[in-house]
């Protein structure tokens, strides 16, 4: 690295560690963080929504960023974003290696932002084609390795001393090496079931797509980092016992997270010790679309986030020291393509190839001054905010000095 860059980061270290100084005198970081992933919502669908009474009372009492977006789409790339800052060049949800027994990784082409010739010879693919990238990066995206190299948040954390879990709902096991595989490496669980036709149907509850951590070649070669990730219900045990780590990453399952699976599947669900699971199948027809008068993803999703928030904030664990739940979606589904702050974009035309708008909600256990904040920001923006708190070094965009603070002002 040559001097006149070394200089350069020293000076933004220096300013970003000025900022969090002023704003947070005399804190040692947050003492616990609990980030909860949601899914495929966006802020119109979710904030003011009456099906989601316990949601919007947390919107109106705590902290919202108005105009915070998804990274890109689909989904997998957003998660990789919330821990790594970067969405990796990555448009799909493939797995991070072959199937077992493989351990190669996986390469996939773009499932999102189609170019314009791909559109031609497969016909449309949704509403991320309006903005498309270049050849050149659908390329470039489908030559990508699915274990990813470079350091993620949880890295950081422990190199710093602080602990970290991810607590995934619907985990078929704690990731434990066999074989030279990771057991838990499954797109799905608990399998395949048949639907009224007699057609095999995926039971979609834990998926792989959703736990970022197994896509860094660091962690699958570390297995103090692989214990880390453990099944959902072991918050609640953490929780009672006090021993909860500075940073939980809380997954829901594919119903309590508001993504949503098939009928077939829905129907397995609820005759299988989930009831609480009618209406996974349900989910309004599209953007402006009235809201179903049955039981569905939305009642679903706030149903979860009550139990979750509740049980944190009942723990003896939340009334010491500086906490805080962050809740985010992690994209609106297929309904835009609106992005900032280290989002993709095509790299003929500029246009960005986001997430669109989607809710943040960030709770504090001390008195908030902003209620509302209107920056732009992402999931990088995020992970950025975290960073600065715990005096953390930049990873990927991160470094860029505006997502280290546009967001300081919700943990004030």
């Amino acid at each position: 690295m040559g001097s006149t860059r070394i200089l350069r980061h020293a000076a933004v270290t220096a300013s970003l560690m000025s900022i969090a100084a002023t704003c947070f005198a005399g804190d040692d970081g947050p003492t616990h963080v609990f980030y909860i992933a949601m899914e495929n919502h966006g802020y119109a669908e979710v904030i003011g929504n009456p099906q989601m009474p316990f949601t919007n009372s947390l919107a109106r009492k705590y902290a919202v960023a108005t105009h915070y977006f998804g990274v890109t789409h689909p989904s997998l790339p957003n998660y990789l974003a919330m821990v790594s800052g970067s969405s990796h060049q990555i448009f799909d949800d493939c797995s991070a290696v072959k199937p077992i027994p493989s351990t190669t990784p996986s390469l996939c082409a773009p499932e999102e932002f189609w170019p314009a010739d791909i559109v031609a010879a497969n016909g449309p693919n949704d509403a991320t084609d309006a903005d498309p990238m270049t050849d050149a990066q659908y390329q470039a995206s489908s030559i990508t390795p699915h274990v990813l190299q470079g350091e993620t948040l949880v890295d950081q954390l422990k190199l710093a001393g602080r602990s970290w879990k991810g607590y995934m709902q619907g985990l078929p096991a704690s990731p434990t090496l066999h074989n030279g595989t990771i057991t838990n490496e499954v797109e799905y669980a608990p399998g395949t079931v048949q639907d009224s036709q007699g057609n095999p149907v995926l039971v979609k509850q834990y998926a792989e797509k959703h736990n970022p951590f197994l896509y860094f070649a660091n962690i699958r070669a570390d297995q103090s980092q692989l214990s880390r990730i453990v099944p959902f219900d072991g918050l609640a045990n953490d929780l009672a016992s006090r021993h909860v780590p500075s940073f939980s990453f809380i997954v829901p399952d594919q119903c309590s997270d508001m993504h949503g699976v098939s009928t077939a599947a829905t129907s397995w669900l609820t005759a299988h010790g989930h009831p609480e699971y009618q209406g996974c199948d349900t989910d309004i027809a599209g953007p402006g679309a009235p809201l179903p008068s049955t039981p569905n993803v939305f009642t679903i999703g706030d149903a979860f986030l009550q139990r979750t928030v509740t049980a944190i904030q009942s723990s003896p664990v939340w009334r010491h020291g500086r906490n805080y739940i962050v809740i985010v979606w992690d994209e609106d589904d297929y309904s835009g393509f609106a992005g900032c702050c280290g989002s993709p974009k095509n790299t003929e035309t500029g246009a960005v190839l986001g997430g669109a708008q989607v809710p943040a909600i960030v709770i504090s256990n001390h008195p908030q001054h902003d209620h509302t904040h209107p920056r732009k920001a992402n999931h990088i923006s995020m992970l950025g905010a975290l960073q600065t708190l715990w005096d953390l070094p930049c990873l990927g965009e991160t470094c860029n000095p505006y997502n280290r603070r546009a967001l300081l002002p919700l943990f004030d």
